[in-house]
């Protein structure tokens, strides 16, 4: 199914499932997205070593722009068993790195689903849902990465 987006260049309304090959075709467009793609693969990866089944992108990388800084990811941080995935020392770019460090190593930042980013109560799965420009409703993508 074609990824769908809002005039404004955002993705429609909700919680799209995609698989890599679909991204793939979507955002290697140029250089700038065929490396975020590899950063992205790498992130992968390194999830699936650690049990995690599922990664929600948004950000710059999942609109129409041409060129985005980065990918913004969530990880799902529970296992089909609702058990807490634990990651060892040797993902501590994932557990306890800056955005910094993330992005020189994935090339984009990374953070758990479920954790909140601000005071509102809210997580990161329901925050990435909103522009921040703007607070209005948009979608993001998710894939499973089993």
């Amino acid at each position: 199914m074609p990824i769908e987006y809002q005039p404004n260049g955002n993705l429609k309304i909700g919680i799209h499932l995609v698989t890599w090959e679909e991204l793939e075709k979507e955002y290697s467009i140029n250089q700038r997205r065929k490396d975020l793609l590899e950063g992205l693969k790498l992130l992968i990866a390194d999830l699936k070593e650690c049990g995690c089944t599922v990664l929600y992108l948004d950000g710059s990388f999942v609109t129409k722009k041409i060129n985005p800084g980065d990918y913004d990811a969530l990880w799902l941080d529970y296992n089909e068993q609702h058990q807490l995935i634990k990651l060892d020392s040797s993902f501590q770019t994932l557990l306890e790195g800056s955005r910094e460090d993330q992005i020189f190593k994935y090339r984009g930042e990374i953070r758990g689903a479920f954790t909140e980013p601000d005071y509102s109560g809210k997580s990161y799965l329901q925050f990435f849902q909103r522009d921040k420009t703007d607070g209005s409703k948009k979608g993001i993508l998710q894939l499973n990465i089993k």
